[in-house]
């Protein structure tokens, strides 16, 4: 027959060997997911002919005025291919912290996203 201290050592084995594999299992998880985000993510896309395009992303500081839009700089910087117009002016508006699509009156300089091959960089 086991002793008290017997079996309180033994149910304390297992709720370690318990927590052990919760937390690798979360460990795993996480490396999974992450994966998965950074695959989405990634900057490729698949050309007409099926072959994939590899964009770089890169920032620069453009100088707008109030008569610019976010919609006319998407359009300008935005590969369709790689980004989608709304979600691109969403990461303008992000980036220069914006509260609307409008920007404000006068000359000012913004922060924005574009995309190069790295075969022409």
């Amino acid at each position: 027959m086991k002793t008290y201290k017997t079996k309180n050592a033994s149910i304390i084995k297992r709720r370690r060997e318990l927590h052990r594999k919760l937390f690798f299992l979360g460990c795993s998880t996480m490396v999974i997911i992450f994966g998965l985000i950074m695959f989405v993510c990634s900057s490729k896309s698949v050309a007409s002919d099926g072959s994939i395009r590899e964009y770089n992303k890169y920032y620069m500081n453009i100088s707008v005025t109030s008569d610019d839009s976010l919609l006319e700089i998407a359009n300008t910087y935005a590969i369709p291919e790689v980004v989608d117009v709304d979600d691109y002016i969403r990461e303008v508006m992000f980036i220069n912290q914006l509260e609307s699509e409008e920007l404000p009156y006068g000359e000012r300089n913004i922060i924005v996203p574009y995309y190069i091959s790295p075969q022409y960089s």
